[in-house]
């Protein structure tokens, strides 16, 4: 039982020009019965309908289902009924046109517990019912609009519902079809309730158990006992033998009468003129006119019988029995859900491919502007970085108060003030001389030789023994370990001796070499410090400096020819000379002094031949002295800082107060300094990139969101269908959302990692000079962003309408 009290419905609530369609109606209706609504057009008819059938919103009274009271539109109680216990038939069809007859109306049970066979067993009676069983599985934009209104009351039909409410369900069908639906509905009311709105009198004379009149929103009459007529219909055929028939002759005129029994006489004036008739009738009622091509089919004898107790008799094909149990809200499975998903995928055309070429593009254009961006924010040091994080560079420069002085004379006393900070450093001699790579491949190649660059000289002593990725530690004053930094930077050169070097391990045991020097040290150990830094013996650091003088400790020596000097010592002033390196003639200054690079003197004690770089050979205890010596007779120097940051703190007050006016000192951090020009210009560069990056994607975005805002309108039928059989809007968010992550996967994922791929394979032709820094993540990245994006504005685009009313979204649908 329906059961309505002072029910108000009003359009254009808040406006001065509302309307009030509804005016304090109360109603109540059985649970079987066949009610029609009549009244004129825009009395409040259908809005009555809507309210009653759960499709619209009321602004005041309450709409009563089988004891579940709603005051107000989209209660659950409601939603369960009009789910559970209701069907609708519309005059405009509201039928999804992409999808077959036997589809449409297999939707239209998916709140029903059904199985899969009892389901489309009822699809095929409902549409055999309606004379469209052989259409199953035509496409509803290939039928008529008479077999759309026929498959959309099958698909009503079907259900086999508690209530049927039916808006104009005939508007658009034959008198033949529109007799047949009329009396499957007549069927219908004995077991359930149809109520259905019309404005064919005669059709609710015969067929109706009970007739409202509406006018302006209010009752104007509710009558079940009323006198039956018959069915006669202005459009359809007429039997001649159901009128009383007579003859009028006239010269200019001939006219047939058929006059049904009980019609009141009509009075006529025909006017017969030369170019048309006219005629004027002398009463109120209607007159139907027509070309010669629209004349009505009049047949002789009498119509067959058509009689109501023929129609309630006749076996109503679809059955008998009522909707089966169904819970509110189970709507539509997932896998349908996917089906539809990739139909509206499949819906192709000028703006569906639009829409996934531009997602495609955008795809691409998002990778190429992170790339791009992530290229200057990414810092890569070996492209600027030619120093090693320790390092600090120390300079002096003569001061007013020095006077004539030599510098050299108060260096000592800065080396001292370094020393006092207590902090963990080594002092590093300046080298002046470049390291060098000597080929020696093929003989058509000649001598070729390469300059290695871009480093700093750090004692072995800071070498972590676990740094190590090719080869080993210094066993010998002539041995060194290098950064592979230093070596991919050198491969990275373009040149012959490059091209000829598969990787930096191929440097493992070969030597390298300096101008006008025998020290040639053998690289035994490759590192990966992530330092542009090649490691090397304290020996060795004294033999390249400057002011420094190619020597070897008397350890190392005896460790090369065991036996020569064993049980030898030498004091820290004293020397062996090497003559074939230092020259033959001081085999014969043995006593004399031998004076180093630095300015220390020494004595030399003896003379030797051996095959190696040094000049001399040394106590072991002087190196360290000859380094220091080194560092005091320049004016330039560099420090090795385990903490760079206190060092520079220490130093930051500058020289002591007595020195101060005597030396301009000078601290470099050439690292640091190296960061903060590369941070600086990246950062500049960065910002424009970001403005034109949020710029162009601004756009992309606003131009996809109309995109998306366009699709939800062309998509409103299809909402309206939805939310018009019950289907709840969150069914439908999932479907516009597995659409847009399907569309997003087949678009703008491809083609964000095609550009990536493209980008990185490109980058493998070194003609090219492509450095763009583009991650296959990042290109990911970019695609599930726009496919997020996407989802996103596809569900906003399409949540103001499924928020609306059913019958609103229809209305909006309709114009």
């Amino acid at each position: 039982m329906i059961k309505i009290q002072g029910l108000n419905k009003i359009y254009g609530m808040g406006r001065r020009n509302r309307n009030k369609a509804l005016k304090g109606m109360s109603l109540t209706l059985g649970d079987t019965g066949f009610v029609c609504i009549v009244g004129e057009s825009g009395c409040g008819k259908t809005s009555l309908l809507n309210v009653m059938g759960g499709l619209d919103t009321f602004q005041g009274g309450s709409v009563t289902v089988d004891g579940i009271t709603a005051n107000r539109y989209g209660t659950r109680g409601m939603e369960r009924q009009r789910n559970n216990s209701f069907g609708y038939i519309f005059q405009n069809y509201y039928l999804l046109e992409n999808h077959s007859a036997a589809y449409n109306v297999y939707l239209g049970l998916h709140a029903l517990d059904l199985s899969e066979g009892e389901a489309r067993r009822r699809v095929k009676e409902a549409l055999r019912a309606v004379g469209m069983e052989r259409y199953a599985r035509r496409m509803v934009n290939e039928l008529s609009g008479g077999q759309q209104q026929r498959v959309a009351i099958a698909r009503a039909i079907a259900r086999r519902p508690r209530v049927i409410f039916a808006d104009e369900p005939t508007g658009n069908l034959d008198e033949e079809n529109t007799l047949n639906i009329c009396s499957i509905l007549r069927r219908i009311s004995k077991t359930s309730l149809v109520v259905m709105v019309t404005h064919e009198m005669n059709i609710a004379r015969f067929f109706a158990d009970r007739i409202i009149t509406i006018r302006d929103g209010e009752i104007l009459s509710d009558s079940s006992d009323f006198e039956r007529s018959g069915i006669l219909s202005s459009g359809g055929t007429i039997y001649a033998g159901d009128f009383e028939e007579s003859r009028l002759e006239a010269d200019e005129l001939s006219i047939r009468l058929l006059a049904e029994p009980g019609a009141p006489k009509a009075e006529l004036t025909i006017a017969v003129l030369k170019d048309r008739v006219l005629l004027k009738l002398g009463d109120s009622r209607a007159v139907s006119l027509t070309k010669p091509a629209e004349a009505p089919v009049v047949k002789e004898g009498k119509r067959p019988a058509f009689t109501l107790e023929a129609v309630e008799n006749a076996p109503l094909e679809i059955g008998g029995e009522k909707a089966a149990p169904a819970r509110a809200g189970r709507s539509l499975s997932p896998t349908m859900m996917a089906k539809e998903a990739a139909s509206l995928m499949g819906k192709w055309g000028i703006r569906r491919l639009g829409a996934w070429l531009f997602l495609a593009a955008l795809g691409a254009l998002v990778t190429l502007l992170l790339g791009d961006y992530i290229t200057l924010k990414s810092i890569d040091p070996k492209e600027f970085v030619i120093n090693d994080s320790h390092i600090l560079e120390i300079s002096l420069e003569r001061g007013e108060s020095l006077g004539s002085a030599v510098i050299t004379t108060v260096l000592p006393e800065v080396i001292e003030h370094i020393k006092a900070s207590g902090l963990d450093f080594d002092f590093v001699p300046q080298v002046n001389s470049q390291l060098r790579y000597e080929l020696d491949a093929y003989l058509q190649l000649g001598d070729l030789s390469a300059t290695l660059g871009g480093f700093s000289y750090v004692p072995i002593s800071r070498l972590d023994e676990s740094s190590l990725i090719y080869g080993r530690m210094p066993e010998r004053a002539d041995e060194i370990v290098m950064d592979r930094w230093v070596l991919d930077a050198f491969l990275a050169d373009d040149g012959v001796i490059q091209n000829y070097i598969p990787d930096i391990s191929y440097f493992l045991g070969r030597h390298v070499g300096y101008l006008k020097k025998n020290y040639a040290p053998k690289i035994v150990g490759i590192c990966d410090t992530g330092e542009a830094a090649v490691f090397v013996p304290p020996t060795g650091m004294a033999s390249i400096g400057i002011a420094g003088t190619e020597l070897i400790t008397l350890s190392e020596f005896n460790a090369l020819y065991p036996g020569e000097f064993d049980g030898v010592t030498l004091n820290s002033d004293e020397c062996i000379i090497i003559t074939n390196n230092a020259g033959a003639y001081h085999a014969g200054r043995i006593g004399n002094v031998y004076n180093t690079h630095s300015g220390g003197s020494l004595t030399i004690v003896a003379a030797t031949e051996a095959d190696t770089y040094a000049n001399i050979i040394v106590a072991d205890e002087l190196v360290d002295i000859l380094l220091e010596k080194m560092v005091a007779s320049t004016t330039s120097f560099n420090v090795y800082c385990q903490d760079k940051a206190a060092m520079k703190s220490y130093l930051s007050p500058g020289l002591p107060e007595g020195l101060r006016e005597e030396l301009q000192f000078k601290v470099k951090d050439a690292y640091g300094d190296s960061w903060a020009r590369y941070k600086a210009q990246s950062s500049m560069k960065a910002d424009a990139r970001t403005i034109v990056m949020v710029t162009v994607a601004a756009l992309s975005m606003a131009m996809l969101f109309l995109i998306r805002r366009s699709a939800a309108h062309e998509r409103l039928g299809m909402m309206a269908v939805y939310r018009l059989l019950g289907i709840p809007s969150r069914k439908l968010a999932a479907i516009f959302a597995m659409e847009s992550v399907m569309t997003s996967l087949l678009s703008a994922m491809p083609a964000a990692l095609l550009t990536c791929g493209v980008v990185n394979t490109l980058k493998l032709l070194p003609s090219l000079e492509i450095a763009m820094v583009l991650p296959l993540e990042i290109a990911a990245m970019a695609g599930a962003a726009i496919g997020l994006y996407d989802l996103i504005i596809t569900l906003l685009s399409a949540s103001s309408m499924l928020r609306m009313p059913p019958a609103r979204l229809a209305a909006k649908y309709d114009l």
